[in-house]
């Protein structure tokens, strides 16, 4: 007796779309900021530190520096630096935990700040003391805050030098255009890199905006001679009140 067909093409669609289903909600599952979180943190117990890194990084970078840090955020960042320190990578380590600082709770600073200053230490000691395969670096900075943003100070430092201050006049920092900040020749290797904002809040703008001191640290790997650029900017995301975020890229 003939079989018919359709019962088994019926249930090869239900199949497919119930696995459809299942990578849909999966791929939720792996976005979702806690979750995310979670998944980093287990990984960062397994020592599975390539796994961690990226899972970590992701949510600290999404969920750590607008106006409301996520509950986790300390906690994954030192986590962060102890992948990083497990493998020697101590500019990485120093800014996750100075990043670390900047979030709550803030009951062990002293002995954070302590073990930052020992990683700073060790950056320090892990460049070449010759600038013969010296890298010229370049920084610029531009503010992207609207205007109900008031800009008050911005301050770069590299290896914990400070390269550019400014306070008054900050404001001129605002608009489309790029002020070069930094341009020097630095040791090929791994160094640390901190921004720090001061915005404040303009009366009167009609748009909700919260005034904040912003502190954020990056690490970069610069190759024997080859030219780099650092582009940093305050930008202010989507939503109310209005907050300001630094982000750094290269090139």
């Amino acid at each position: 007796m003939a079989t018919s067909l359709r019962p088994l093409r019926s249930a090869r669609r239900f199949i497919v779309g119930l696995l459809g289903w299942v990578a849909v909600g999966s791929s939720c599952a792996s976005s979702d900021p806690q979750a995310v979180y979670e998944r980093g943190l287990a990984e960062s117990k397994r020592k599975d530190w390539a796994l961690a890194e990226k899972d970590l990084t992701a949510f600290v970078v999404g969920s750590c520096f607008g106006a409301a840090p996520a509950r986790g955020c300390r906690e994954a960042a030192l986590a962060l630096a102890r992948g990083y320190e497990a493998r020697e990578r101590w500019a990485d380590a120093w800014a996750a935990v100075d990043n670390a600082l900047g979030f709550p709770p803030h009951a062990k600073d002293a002995a954070l700040k302590t073990r930052a200053e020992g990683l700073a230490s060790k950056v320090t000691e892990a460049l070449p003391t010759s600038l013969d395969a010296g890298t010229p670096l370049v920084l610029r900075y531009r503010d992207e805050s609207p205007e109900a943003f008031w800009v008050r100070s911005v301050t770069l430092s590299v290896d914990g030098q400070p390269v550019f201050n400014v306070d008054k006049g900050a404001q001129d920092l605002r608009g489309e255009g790029w002020t070069r900040a930094y341009q020097a020749t630095v040791a090929p290797g791994s160094h640390t890199l901190v921004a720090e904002t001061s915005h404040a809040c303009k009366p009167g703008q009609g748009t909700r905006c919260t005034a904040a001191s912003l502190r954020r640290a990056w690490a970069f790997h610069c190759e024997a001679h080859q030219p780099l650029t650092l582009d940093l900017h305050a930008v202010v995301p989507d939503g109310e009140p209005a907050h300001a975020v630094l982000e750094m890229q290269r090139h």
